[in-house]
């Protein structure tokens, strides 16, 4: 490269960096009106195209760079972007294997490539493929080799009260259970005086440093325990259950919700809880209701899930059959709060089951469910975000609401795009009495929400 060329390239770089994109193309241009085959001029040229919708410009940088030799992982891994905002997964799938062959060690590869083969209903190849994102995002101990963005680095950190009290209260039950050994009780004092710095009730996201952290430095936030989390036997749910299940599918309203009490088979719900206590994959600090989050591409791809997302599949052809699995998660919370805000799903039809046994519960703890639903225009910020917008809405429509009470393996099956809420609750103290939920959302095949939106 002349110097000419590398001086304009590194000032326009520097002002895109900087947000001044507009700047910064007339400058990417000159560059390449003199290297047209410059690699790294064509693909920030086409960074910039993509950051503007121009995606078949885009498109056009990006092959031309790789025509020209360039062959750095910064390419193919926009290249996998690029082909995901245009639903065009098989090519996001090639791109991000290649780009795999250069950089195994980019843990955000692995993710995005179980993203697209999610999207190409290859979900059993996708739960691998988020196994090796996991262990280079979160293994414990830490690979050295692993390369993680800035915004995977700032994860290992982020929490608040409830985040910390939850991960405090899980060592010390794995602890008491036998499950984990003396080696996590240096974690464990460390997370105790962090613990009174940060009380539950601040539920403000902030970013602990090494010193703060301590001893448990190498374990929060990371894979210490991963539970069995294998498919059961026979089917996962129980024969009354699937009676019930395809009785309202033929007669229910087809928006309209279903409740399924007893809806898991003693194996498969002994396995799901134990797997949810034992395993910390409880990775998302939530900053209301005092609760914490799992999800499917970091810890709850497992085969119990995936059986069970297909048994009620099965069981309700006319409400699920045309869906699939969009996402899936979890919530861990206090033993007393608000729980989760005012919301809708960004999916088709949500599967919500209650885990904790009933006589936990002392007060409140249902789904409080509305029976409207919100605009399709709406974006996934408007349904699922800060819920003052939610509100105002509401408050105009005004819709009838009812209150589904809580009950332990009680399952709740209703629109998705019904705004809802966690009803205020209280339950017995203990860790093994939080109250855990999960939420099965089914989507049509060619929703064009990425599934990073989904909550």
């Amino acid at each position: 490269m002349h110097n000419e060329p590398f001086a304009l390239l590194q000032q326009a770089v520097a002002l895109h960096q900087r947000g001044e994109r507009r700047r910064a193309i007339p400058l990417y241009e000159q560059v390449l009106a003199q290297e047209p085959d410059n690699g790294w001029a064509l693909f920030f040229r086409g960074v910039a195209a993509e950051e503007e919708e121009l995606f078949a410009a885009a498109e056009g940088f990006y092959a031309r760079a790789a025509a020209a030799g360039f062959g750095e992982p910064e390419l193919l891994i926009a290249q996998g972007g690029l082909a995901m905002k245009q639903a065009q997964w098989a090519e996001a799938v090639r791109h991000y294997e290649n780009a795999l062959r250069v950089a195994p060690e980019i843990a955000a590869l692995w993710h995005n490539l179980g993203l697209a083969l999610k999207r190409l209903d290859r979900l059993s190849e996708a739960r691998m493929v988020w196994a090796e994102s996991l262990r280079l995002r979160r293994g414990c101990p830490a690979d050295p080799s692993a390369i993680l963005d800035a915004d995977e680095r700032r994860a290992l950190r982020r929490a608040n009260g409830p985040k910390i009290a939850h991960d405090l209260a899980q060592l010390r039950w794995l602890r008491a259970e036998r499950v984990a050994g003396p080696e996590v009780e240096p974690a464990i004092a460390a997370l105790t005086a962090l613990a009174a710095r940060v009380p539950e009730a601040d539920s403000r996201l902030r970013e602990l440093t090494d010193a703060e952290l301590g001893a448990a430095a190498g374990i929060f936030n990371r894979l210490a325990f991963l539970a069995d989390g294998r498919a059961v036997e026979d089917s996962p749910l129980v024969s009354g259950a699937v009676a019930a299940l395809a009785t309202a599918d033929s007669t229910a309203p087809e928006d309209g919700p279903i409740v399924i009490d007893d809806l898991l088979a003693p194996a498969a719900l002994s396995r799901l809880q134990r797997f949810l206590r034992e395993s910390t994959i409880w990775f998302e600090a939530k900053d209301h209701g005092g609760h914490v989050g799992a999800y499917l591409e970091e810890g709850l791809a497992q085969p119990l899930l995936l059986q069970l997302a297909e048994a009620l599949q099965a069981a309700l052809p006319r409400r699920l059959g045309h869906l699939r699995l969009a996402q899936l998660w979890g919530y861990s919370y206090a033993a007393a709060g608000s729980g989760t805000d005012i919301h809708a799903d960004a999916g088709t039809v949500s599967a919500n089951l209650w885990l904790t046994p009933t006589e936990a519960c002392r007060q409140g703890g249902g789904l409080q469910l509305y029976d409207a639903r919100v605009p399709s225009d709406w974006r996934f910020e408007e349904v699922n975000g800060p819920a003052e917008r939610l509100r105002s809405w509401l408050a105009e429509a005004a819709p009838a609401a009812r209150t589904i009470a809580y009950r332990g393996n009680r399952l709740v099956l209703f629109d998705g795009r019904a705004p809802h809420r966690t009803e205020p609750f209280r339950f017995a103290p203990g860790f093994d009495n939080r109250r855990l939920n999960l939420t099965l959302l089914f989507d049509a095949p060619d929703s064009g929400l990425a599934a990073s939106q989904w909550h």
